[in-house]
């Protein structure tokens, strides 16, 4: 009788157990060539693949076992002489952090792994940074361009590398066989059988000493790309960082007001080895995260994102060489437009900028006017004509590199304004002499303002030139708002023009609502309250030691001019009672309480001799800066006159005695 144990051992005798030989050659051919076979699709070839099942039931040969791992030649020589050079990526990466910053040398130390590169050149990653970094010119980060430059030859060094096909491993039948069967029990037997028959055999000794130089070069190529694309990815990142600046008003160490520009002069400090990692784990997340992560960083608001925008569009123009300067106005007004050619040259150059859509016709058309109109707007020049004067010929005679210039100086600007998470607040921009209301991250205001005057004047004391009524750049905040305030007049006003007409007319005082205040070093002229008051009938007041102001005016046929640069540097607002209503009902808004839209309008005129205080019990935050160039709600740059020569100073040089002119 059988047993169950008998017929179980009987059925399974006709299947014979493989031989080491047969097992070898599963391994040889189906397991450990697949470190071939993944080498070689690394590599573009295209191997067919052996089923493990076929090959156990086969009868083996030596020569069968040789021509598997002979097949195999190419990686086991790249691996050994990878093992070979392992020492050399760590020996290349210090090399290449010499100099580094200290974020980056701490960050490679502790990791010691590329992350933007391989041995091929870019990772995903990597190639995702690069990607980012030809953004920075449209920042104003120009610096970077040579960086771009070396990490661009780095990478296609690293590309057209020619690898080498072995071809001289010639080791015949029994030494691969002798080989592999002697890396029995290693743990990586593919390097092992490398090494046994680099040792043993000279052609493979050759072939795998020249994958070890190989490997030597790759690293050090690998790791000044690696480190070249960090260190820009990091440079670009601390100067793209909104870095606001805190104070009252900028000042110079005499208490001289100074250009916004002497913000962004210094280098900014490099970034913090965990800032670093945060960067790169950002990088390797993705497109959106990495530039979610930069966005984080920026300045908020629409103005600097629309300015590198137009930094782009001027960046492709002046690629194309710009435009040619434009004739200044021809003959009379009337028949100057019949002459088609210079025409058709006025459309084309209207129509580089992007402010005619049509075909040069050589016809002065509505569309040409309309065009003028947008033109002339947008360079703050008597915007309601549509004419070509003398104005309009210089805006468009200013070349493109010029205005491309003078967008990523204003960036640089942007990058240190005062304002940082602010969703109510007030903003004067100098140059465009416009104030704005912003209410909860919606404008609800915006008005023409008149601000310092813009005549230099030459300082023997500082030996240079200064404008001595520019408005100042700070920062405060709305307090109160004054109906028909006093005005104290500033010293060197009453010395500069008032006490010779005091000293020449008696009656002046009298006449123009003056007094003569006694105080405890002489006297202080102050003009009493009234329509007539300098400040007007109204002042919004936020504190600051420069006694500058946001106020009405008795001059209001200023706001009717497009350049308006006439006081001693306080804001000059039109409609200034609704501008300071809309802050006043949104402070007692958010108390709970109501305030009429004219009720400060009525306190004023109920008699305007009494000076009444209303007080703002969430102080609203308010900017004075300088942006000569801006962005319109529907995105369109506009650019603004220099009236302080700002821009000229940066990219000109300071004005000597006897230079050039100010400019309009």
């Amino acid at each position: 009788m059988t047993t169950k144990y008998q017929r179980f051992t009987r059925h399974h005798r006709q299947y014979r157990r493989p031989s080491v030989r047969q097992v070898l050659v599963v391994w040889a051919t189906a397991g450990l060539l697949g470190a071939g076979v993944a080498h070689a699709e690394a590599e573009g070839d295209e191997r067919p693949t052996v089923a493990p099942a076929a090959v156990m039931l086969s009868p083996v040969s030596d020569d069968a076992i040789a021509s598997g791992v002979k097949r195999m030649v190419p990686a086991m020589v790249q691996q050994e002489g990878t093992r070979r050079a392992a020492s050399a990526w760590r020996s290349a990466l210090n090399d290449a952090l010499l100099g580094q910053e200290l974020g980056l040398v701490e960050y490679y130390s502790d990791e010691g792994t590329p992350i933007f590169t391989d041995a091929d050149g870019f990772t995903s990653t990597g190639r995702r940074a690069f990607a980012l970094l030809h953004e920075a010119p449209y920042h104003g980060l120009s610096h970077l361009q040579a960086s771009l430059q070396d990490i661009r030859r780095l990478s296609r060094a690293m590309q057209s590398r020619v690898r080498d096909t072995f071809a001289s491993a010639t080791a015949g039948p029994d030494d691969l066989v002798q080989a592999w069967k002697a890396s029995r029990g290693a743990d990586n037997r593919l390097a092992s059988t490398a090494a046994v028959l680099g040792a043993s055999h000279e052609d493979f000794a050759r072939a795998t000493e020249a994958a070890t130089l190989r490997a030597q070069r790759a690293a050090v190529e690998q790791a000044r790309l690696e480190i070249g694309l960090a260190s820009a990815l990091t440079n670009m990142a601390a100067h793209m960082e909104h870095r606001p600046w805190i104070g009252g008003t900028l000042r110079d160490d005499q208490r001289q007001e100074i250009s916004p520009d002497a913000l962004w002069f210094a280098e900014p400090s490099p970034l913090e080895s965990d800032t670093v990692e945060d960067l790169f784990e950002a990088a390797q997340q993705g497109d959106e995260v990495l530039w979610d992560w930069f966005e984080a960083r920026l300045p908020r608001g629409e103005q600097y994102m629309g300015l590198v925008g137009a930094a782009r569009h001027y960046a492709a123009l002046c690629s194309r060489g710009g435009w040619e300067p434009v004739e200044k106005p021809w003959a009379t007004r009337g028949r100057q437009w019949k002459d088609q050619e210079r025409v058709s040259k006025l459309q084309l150059r209207l129509a580089q900028e992007g402010f005619l859509a049509e075909e040069p016709t050589g016809i002065y058309d509505d569309a040409t006017v309309e065009a003028m109109k947008a033109f002339r707007k947008s360079h703050q020049i008597r915007s309601g004509k549509g004419t070509f004067d003398k104005e309009v010929a210089a805006a468009m005679n200013l070349p493109c590199e010029r205005k491309l210039q003078i967008i990523l100086l204003n960036l640089r600007r942007w990058r240190h304004t005062a304002r940082t998470d602010e969703d109510t607040y007030i903003e004067t921009n100098i140059p465009a002499m416009e104030v704005s209301l912003v209410i909860e991250g919606e404008q609800v205001a915006r008005e023409r303002t008149a601000v310092g005057s813009g005549k230099a004047r030459w300082s023997p004391e500082f030996k240079r030139y200064r404008i001595p009524q520019a408005t100042p750049i700070m920062q405060g905040s709305v307090s109160r708002v004054v109906v028909n305030p006093w005005w104290n007049v500033p010293g060197s006003i009453y010395e500069g023009e008032y006490k010779r007409k005091i000293d020449n007319d008696p009656t002046w005082l009298e006449r123009n609502g003056y007094v003569l205040k006694p105080t405890a070093l002489g006297a202080r002229l102050v003009q009493l309250p009234g329509p007539k008051n300098s400040l007007g009938q109204l002042k919004m007041v936020f504190e600051n030691d420069a006694s500058i102001y946001l106020h009405d005016t008795p001059k209001k046929g200023w706001f009717k001019y497009d350049r308006r640069d006439v006081s001693h540097g306080c804001i000059r607002v039109q409609n200034v009672f609704d501008f300071a209503s809309k802050v006043v009902v949104h402070d007692r808004k958010k108390q709970g309480r109501k305030f009429g839209q004219r009720r400060l309008w009525q306190m004023a005129n109920a008699n305007t001799s009494h000076t009444q205080a209303v007080a703002i019990h969430d102080p609203v935050r308010v900017f004075l800066e300088y942006y000569t160039a801006s962005v319109d709600v529907d995105g369109h740059v506009r650019f603004h006159p220099d009236i302080y020569d700002y821009d000229r100073t940066v990219l000109d040089g300071p004005r000597t005695r006897g230079g050039r002119k100010r400019a309009r």
